[in-house]
């Protein structure tokens, strides 16, 4: 290897560095500008936000990952944060989230939309079932139809884009 390409390739990893760091140091900035979250009343936490997060992503353990989604996805929803600057922060959390976290996640907004739809368990996955189904043709839910965003939300932020079965809707609905 000459002298140059080792010098590029020092340069390349250096950038590559500084790149995570101000990503991670964006992110540490943004979630400890978001407003408390109704749960952190229950829990009383007094803590700075900053002493709050976590130092990665997977320490936070699946209820807390799943937890730091639904508060972002609420605090851009109210407005407190833009849209592109939520949908840049979930999509580096979700690139830096395993496969069951991410599992979660969909099972936590599926839980959402059926909560949305209401009725009887049956009467709710039927609903999600057919929004999966509308999905699967390619046909997007609108903004005005809400069961239909989460459940779009659901596939967008599951593992591998993977649509639940029958089934396995039914049985994230009775846990």
């Amino acid at each position: 290897m000459s002298d140059v390409e080792v010098e590029i390739a020092r340069v390349e990893a250096e950038i590559a560095r500084d790149r995570a760091a101000l990503l991670d140091r964006l992110i540490r900035t943004a979630l400890a500008e978001l407003r408390p979250h109704p749960r952190d009343a229950v829990t009383g936490s007094s803590a700075p936000p900053e002493a709050q997060l976590p130092t990665s992503v997977h320490s936070l353990g699946p209820t807390g990952f799943s937890g730091m989604v639904m508060q972002l996805r609420d605090t851009v929803a109210s407005g407190d944060v833009s849209r592109g600057l939520g949908d840049a922060l979930l999509a580096f959390l979700f690139s830096r989230a395993t496969s069951s976290e991410r599992l979660e996640v969909r099972d936590q907004l599926l839980l959402q939309a059926a909560n949305v739809a209401g009725g009887t368990t049956w009467a709710k996955a039927k609903r999600l079932n057919a929004e999966l189904a509308a999905l699967r043709k390619g046909r997007m839910p609108d903004s005005e139809n809400p069961v239909g965003v989460l459940v779009r939300d659901a596939i967008t932020y599951g593992p591998n884009g993977r649509y639940p079965g029958r089934r396995q809707v039914l049985r994230i609905l009775t846990r």
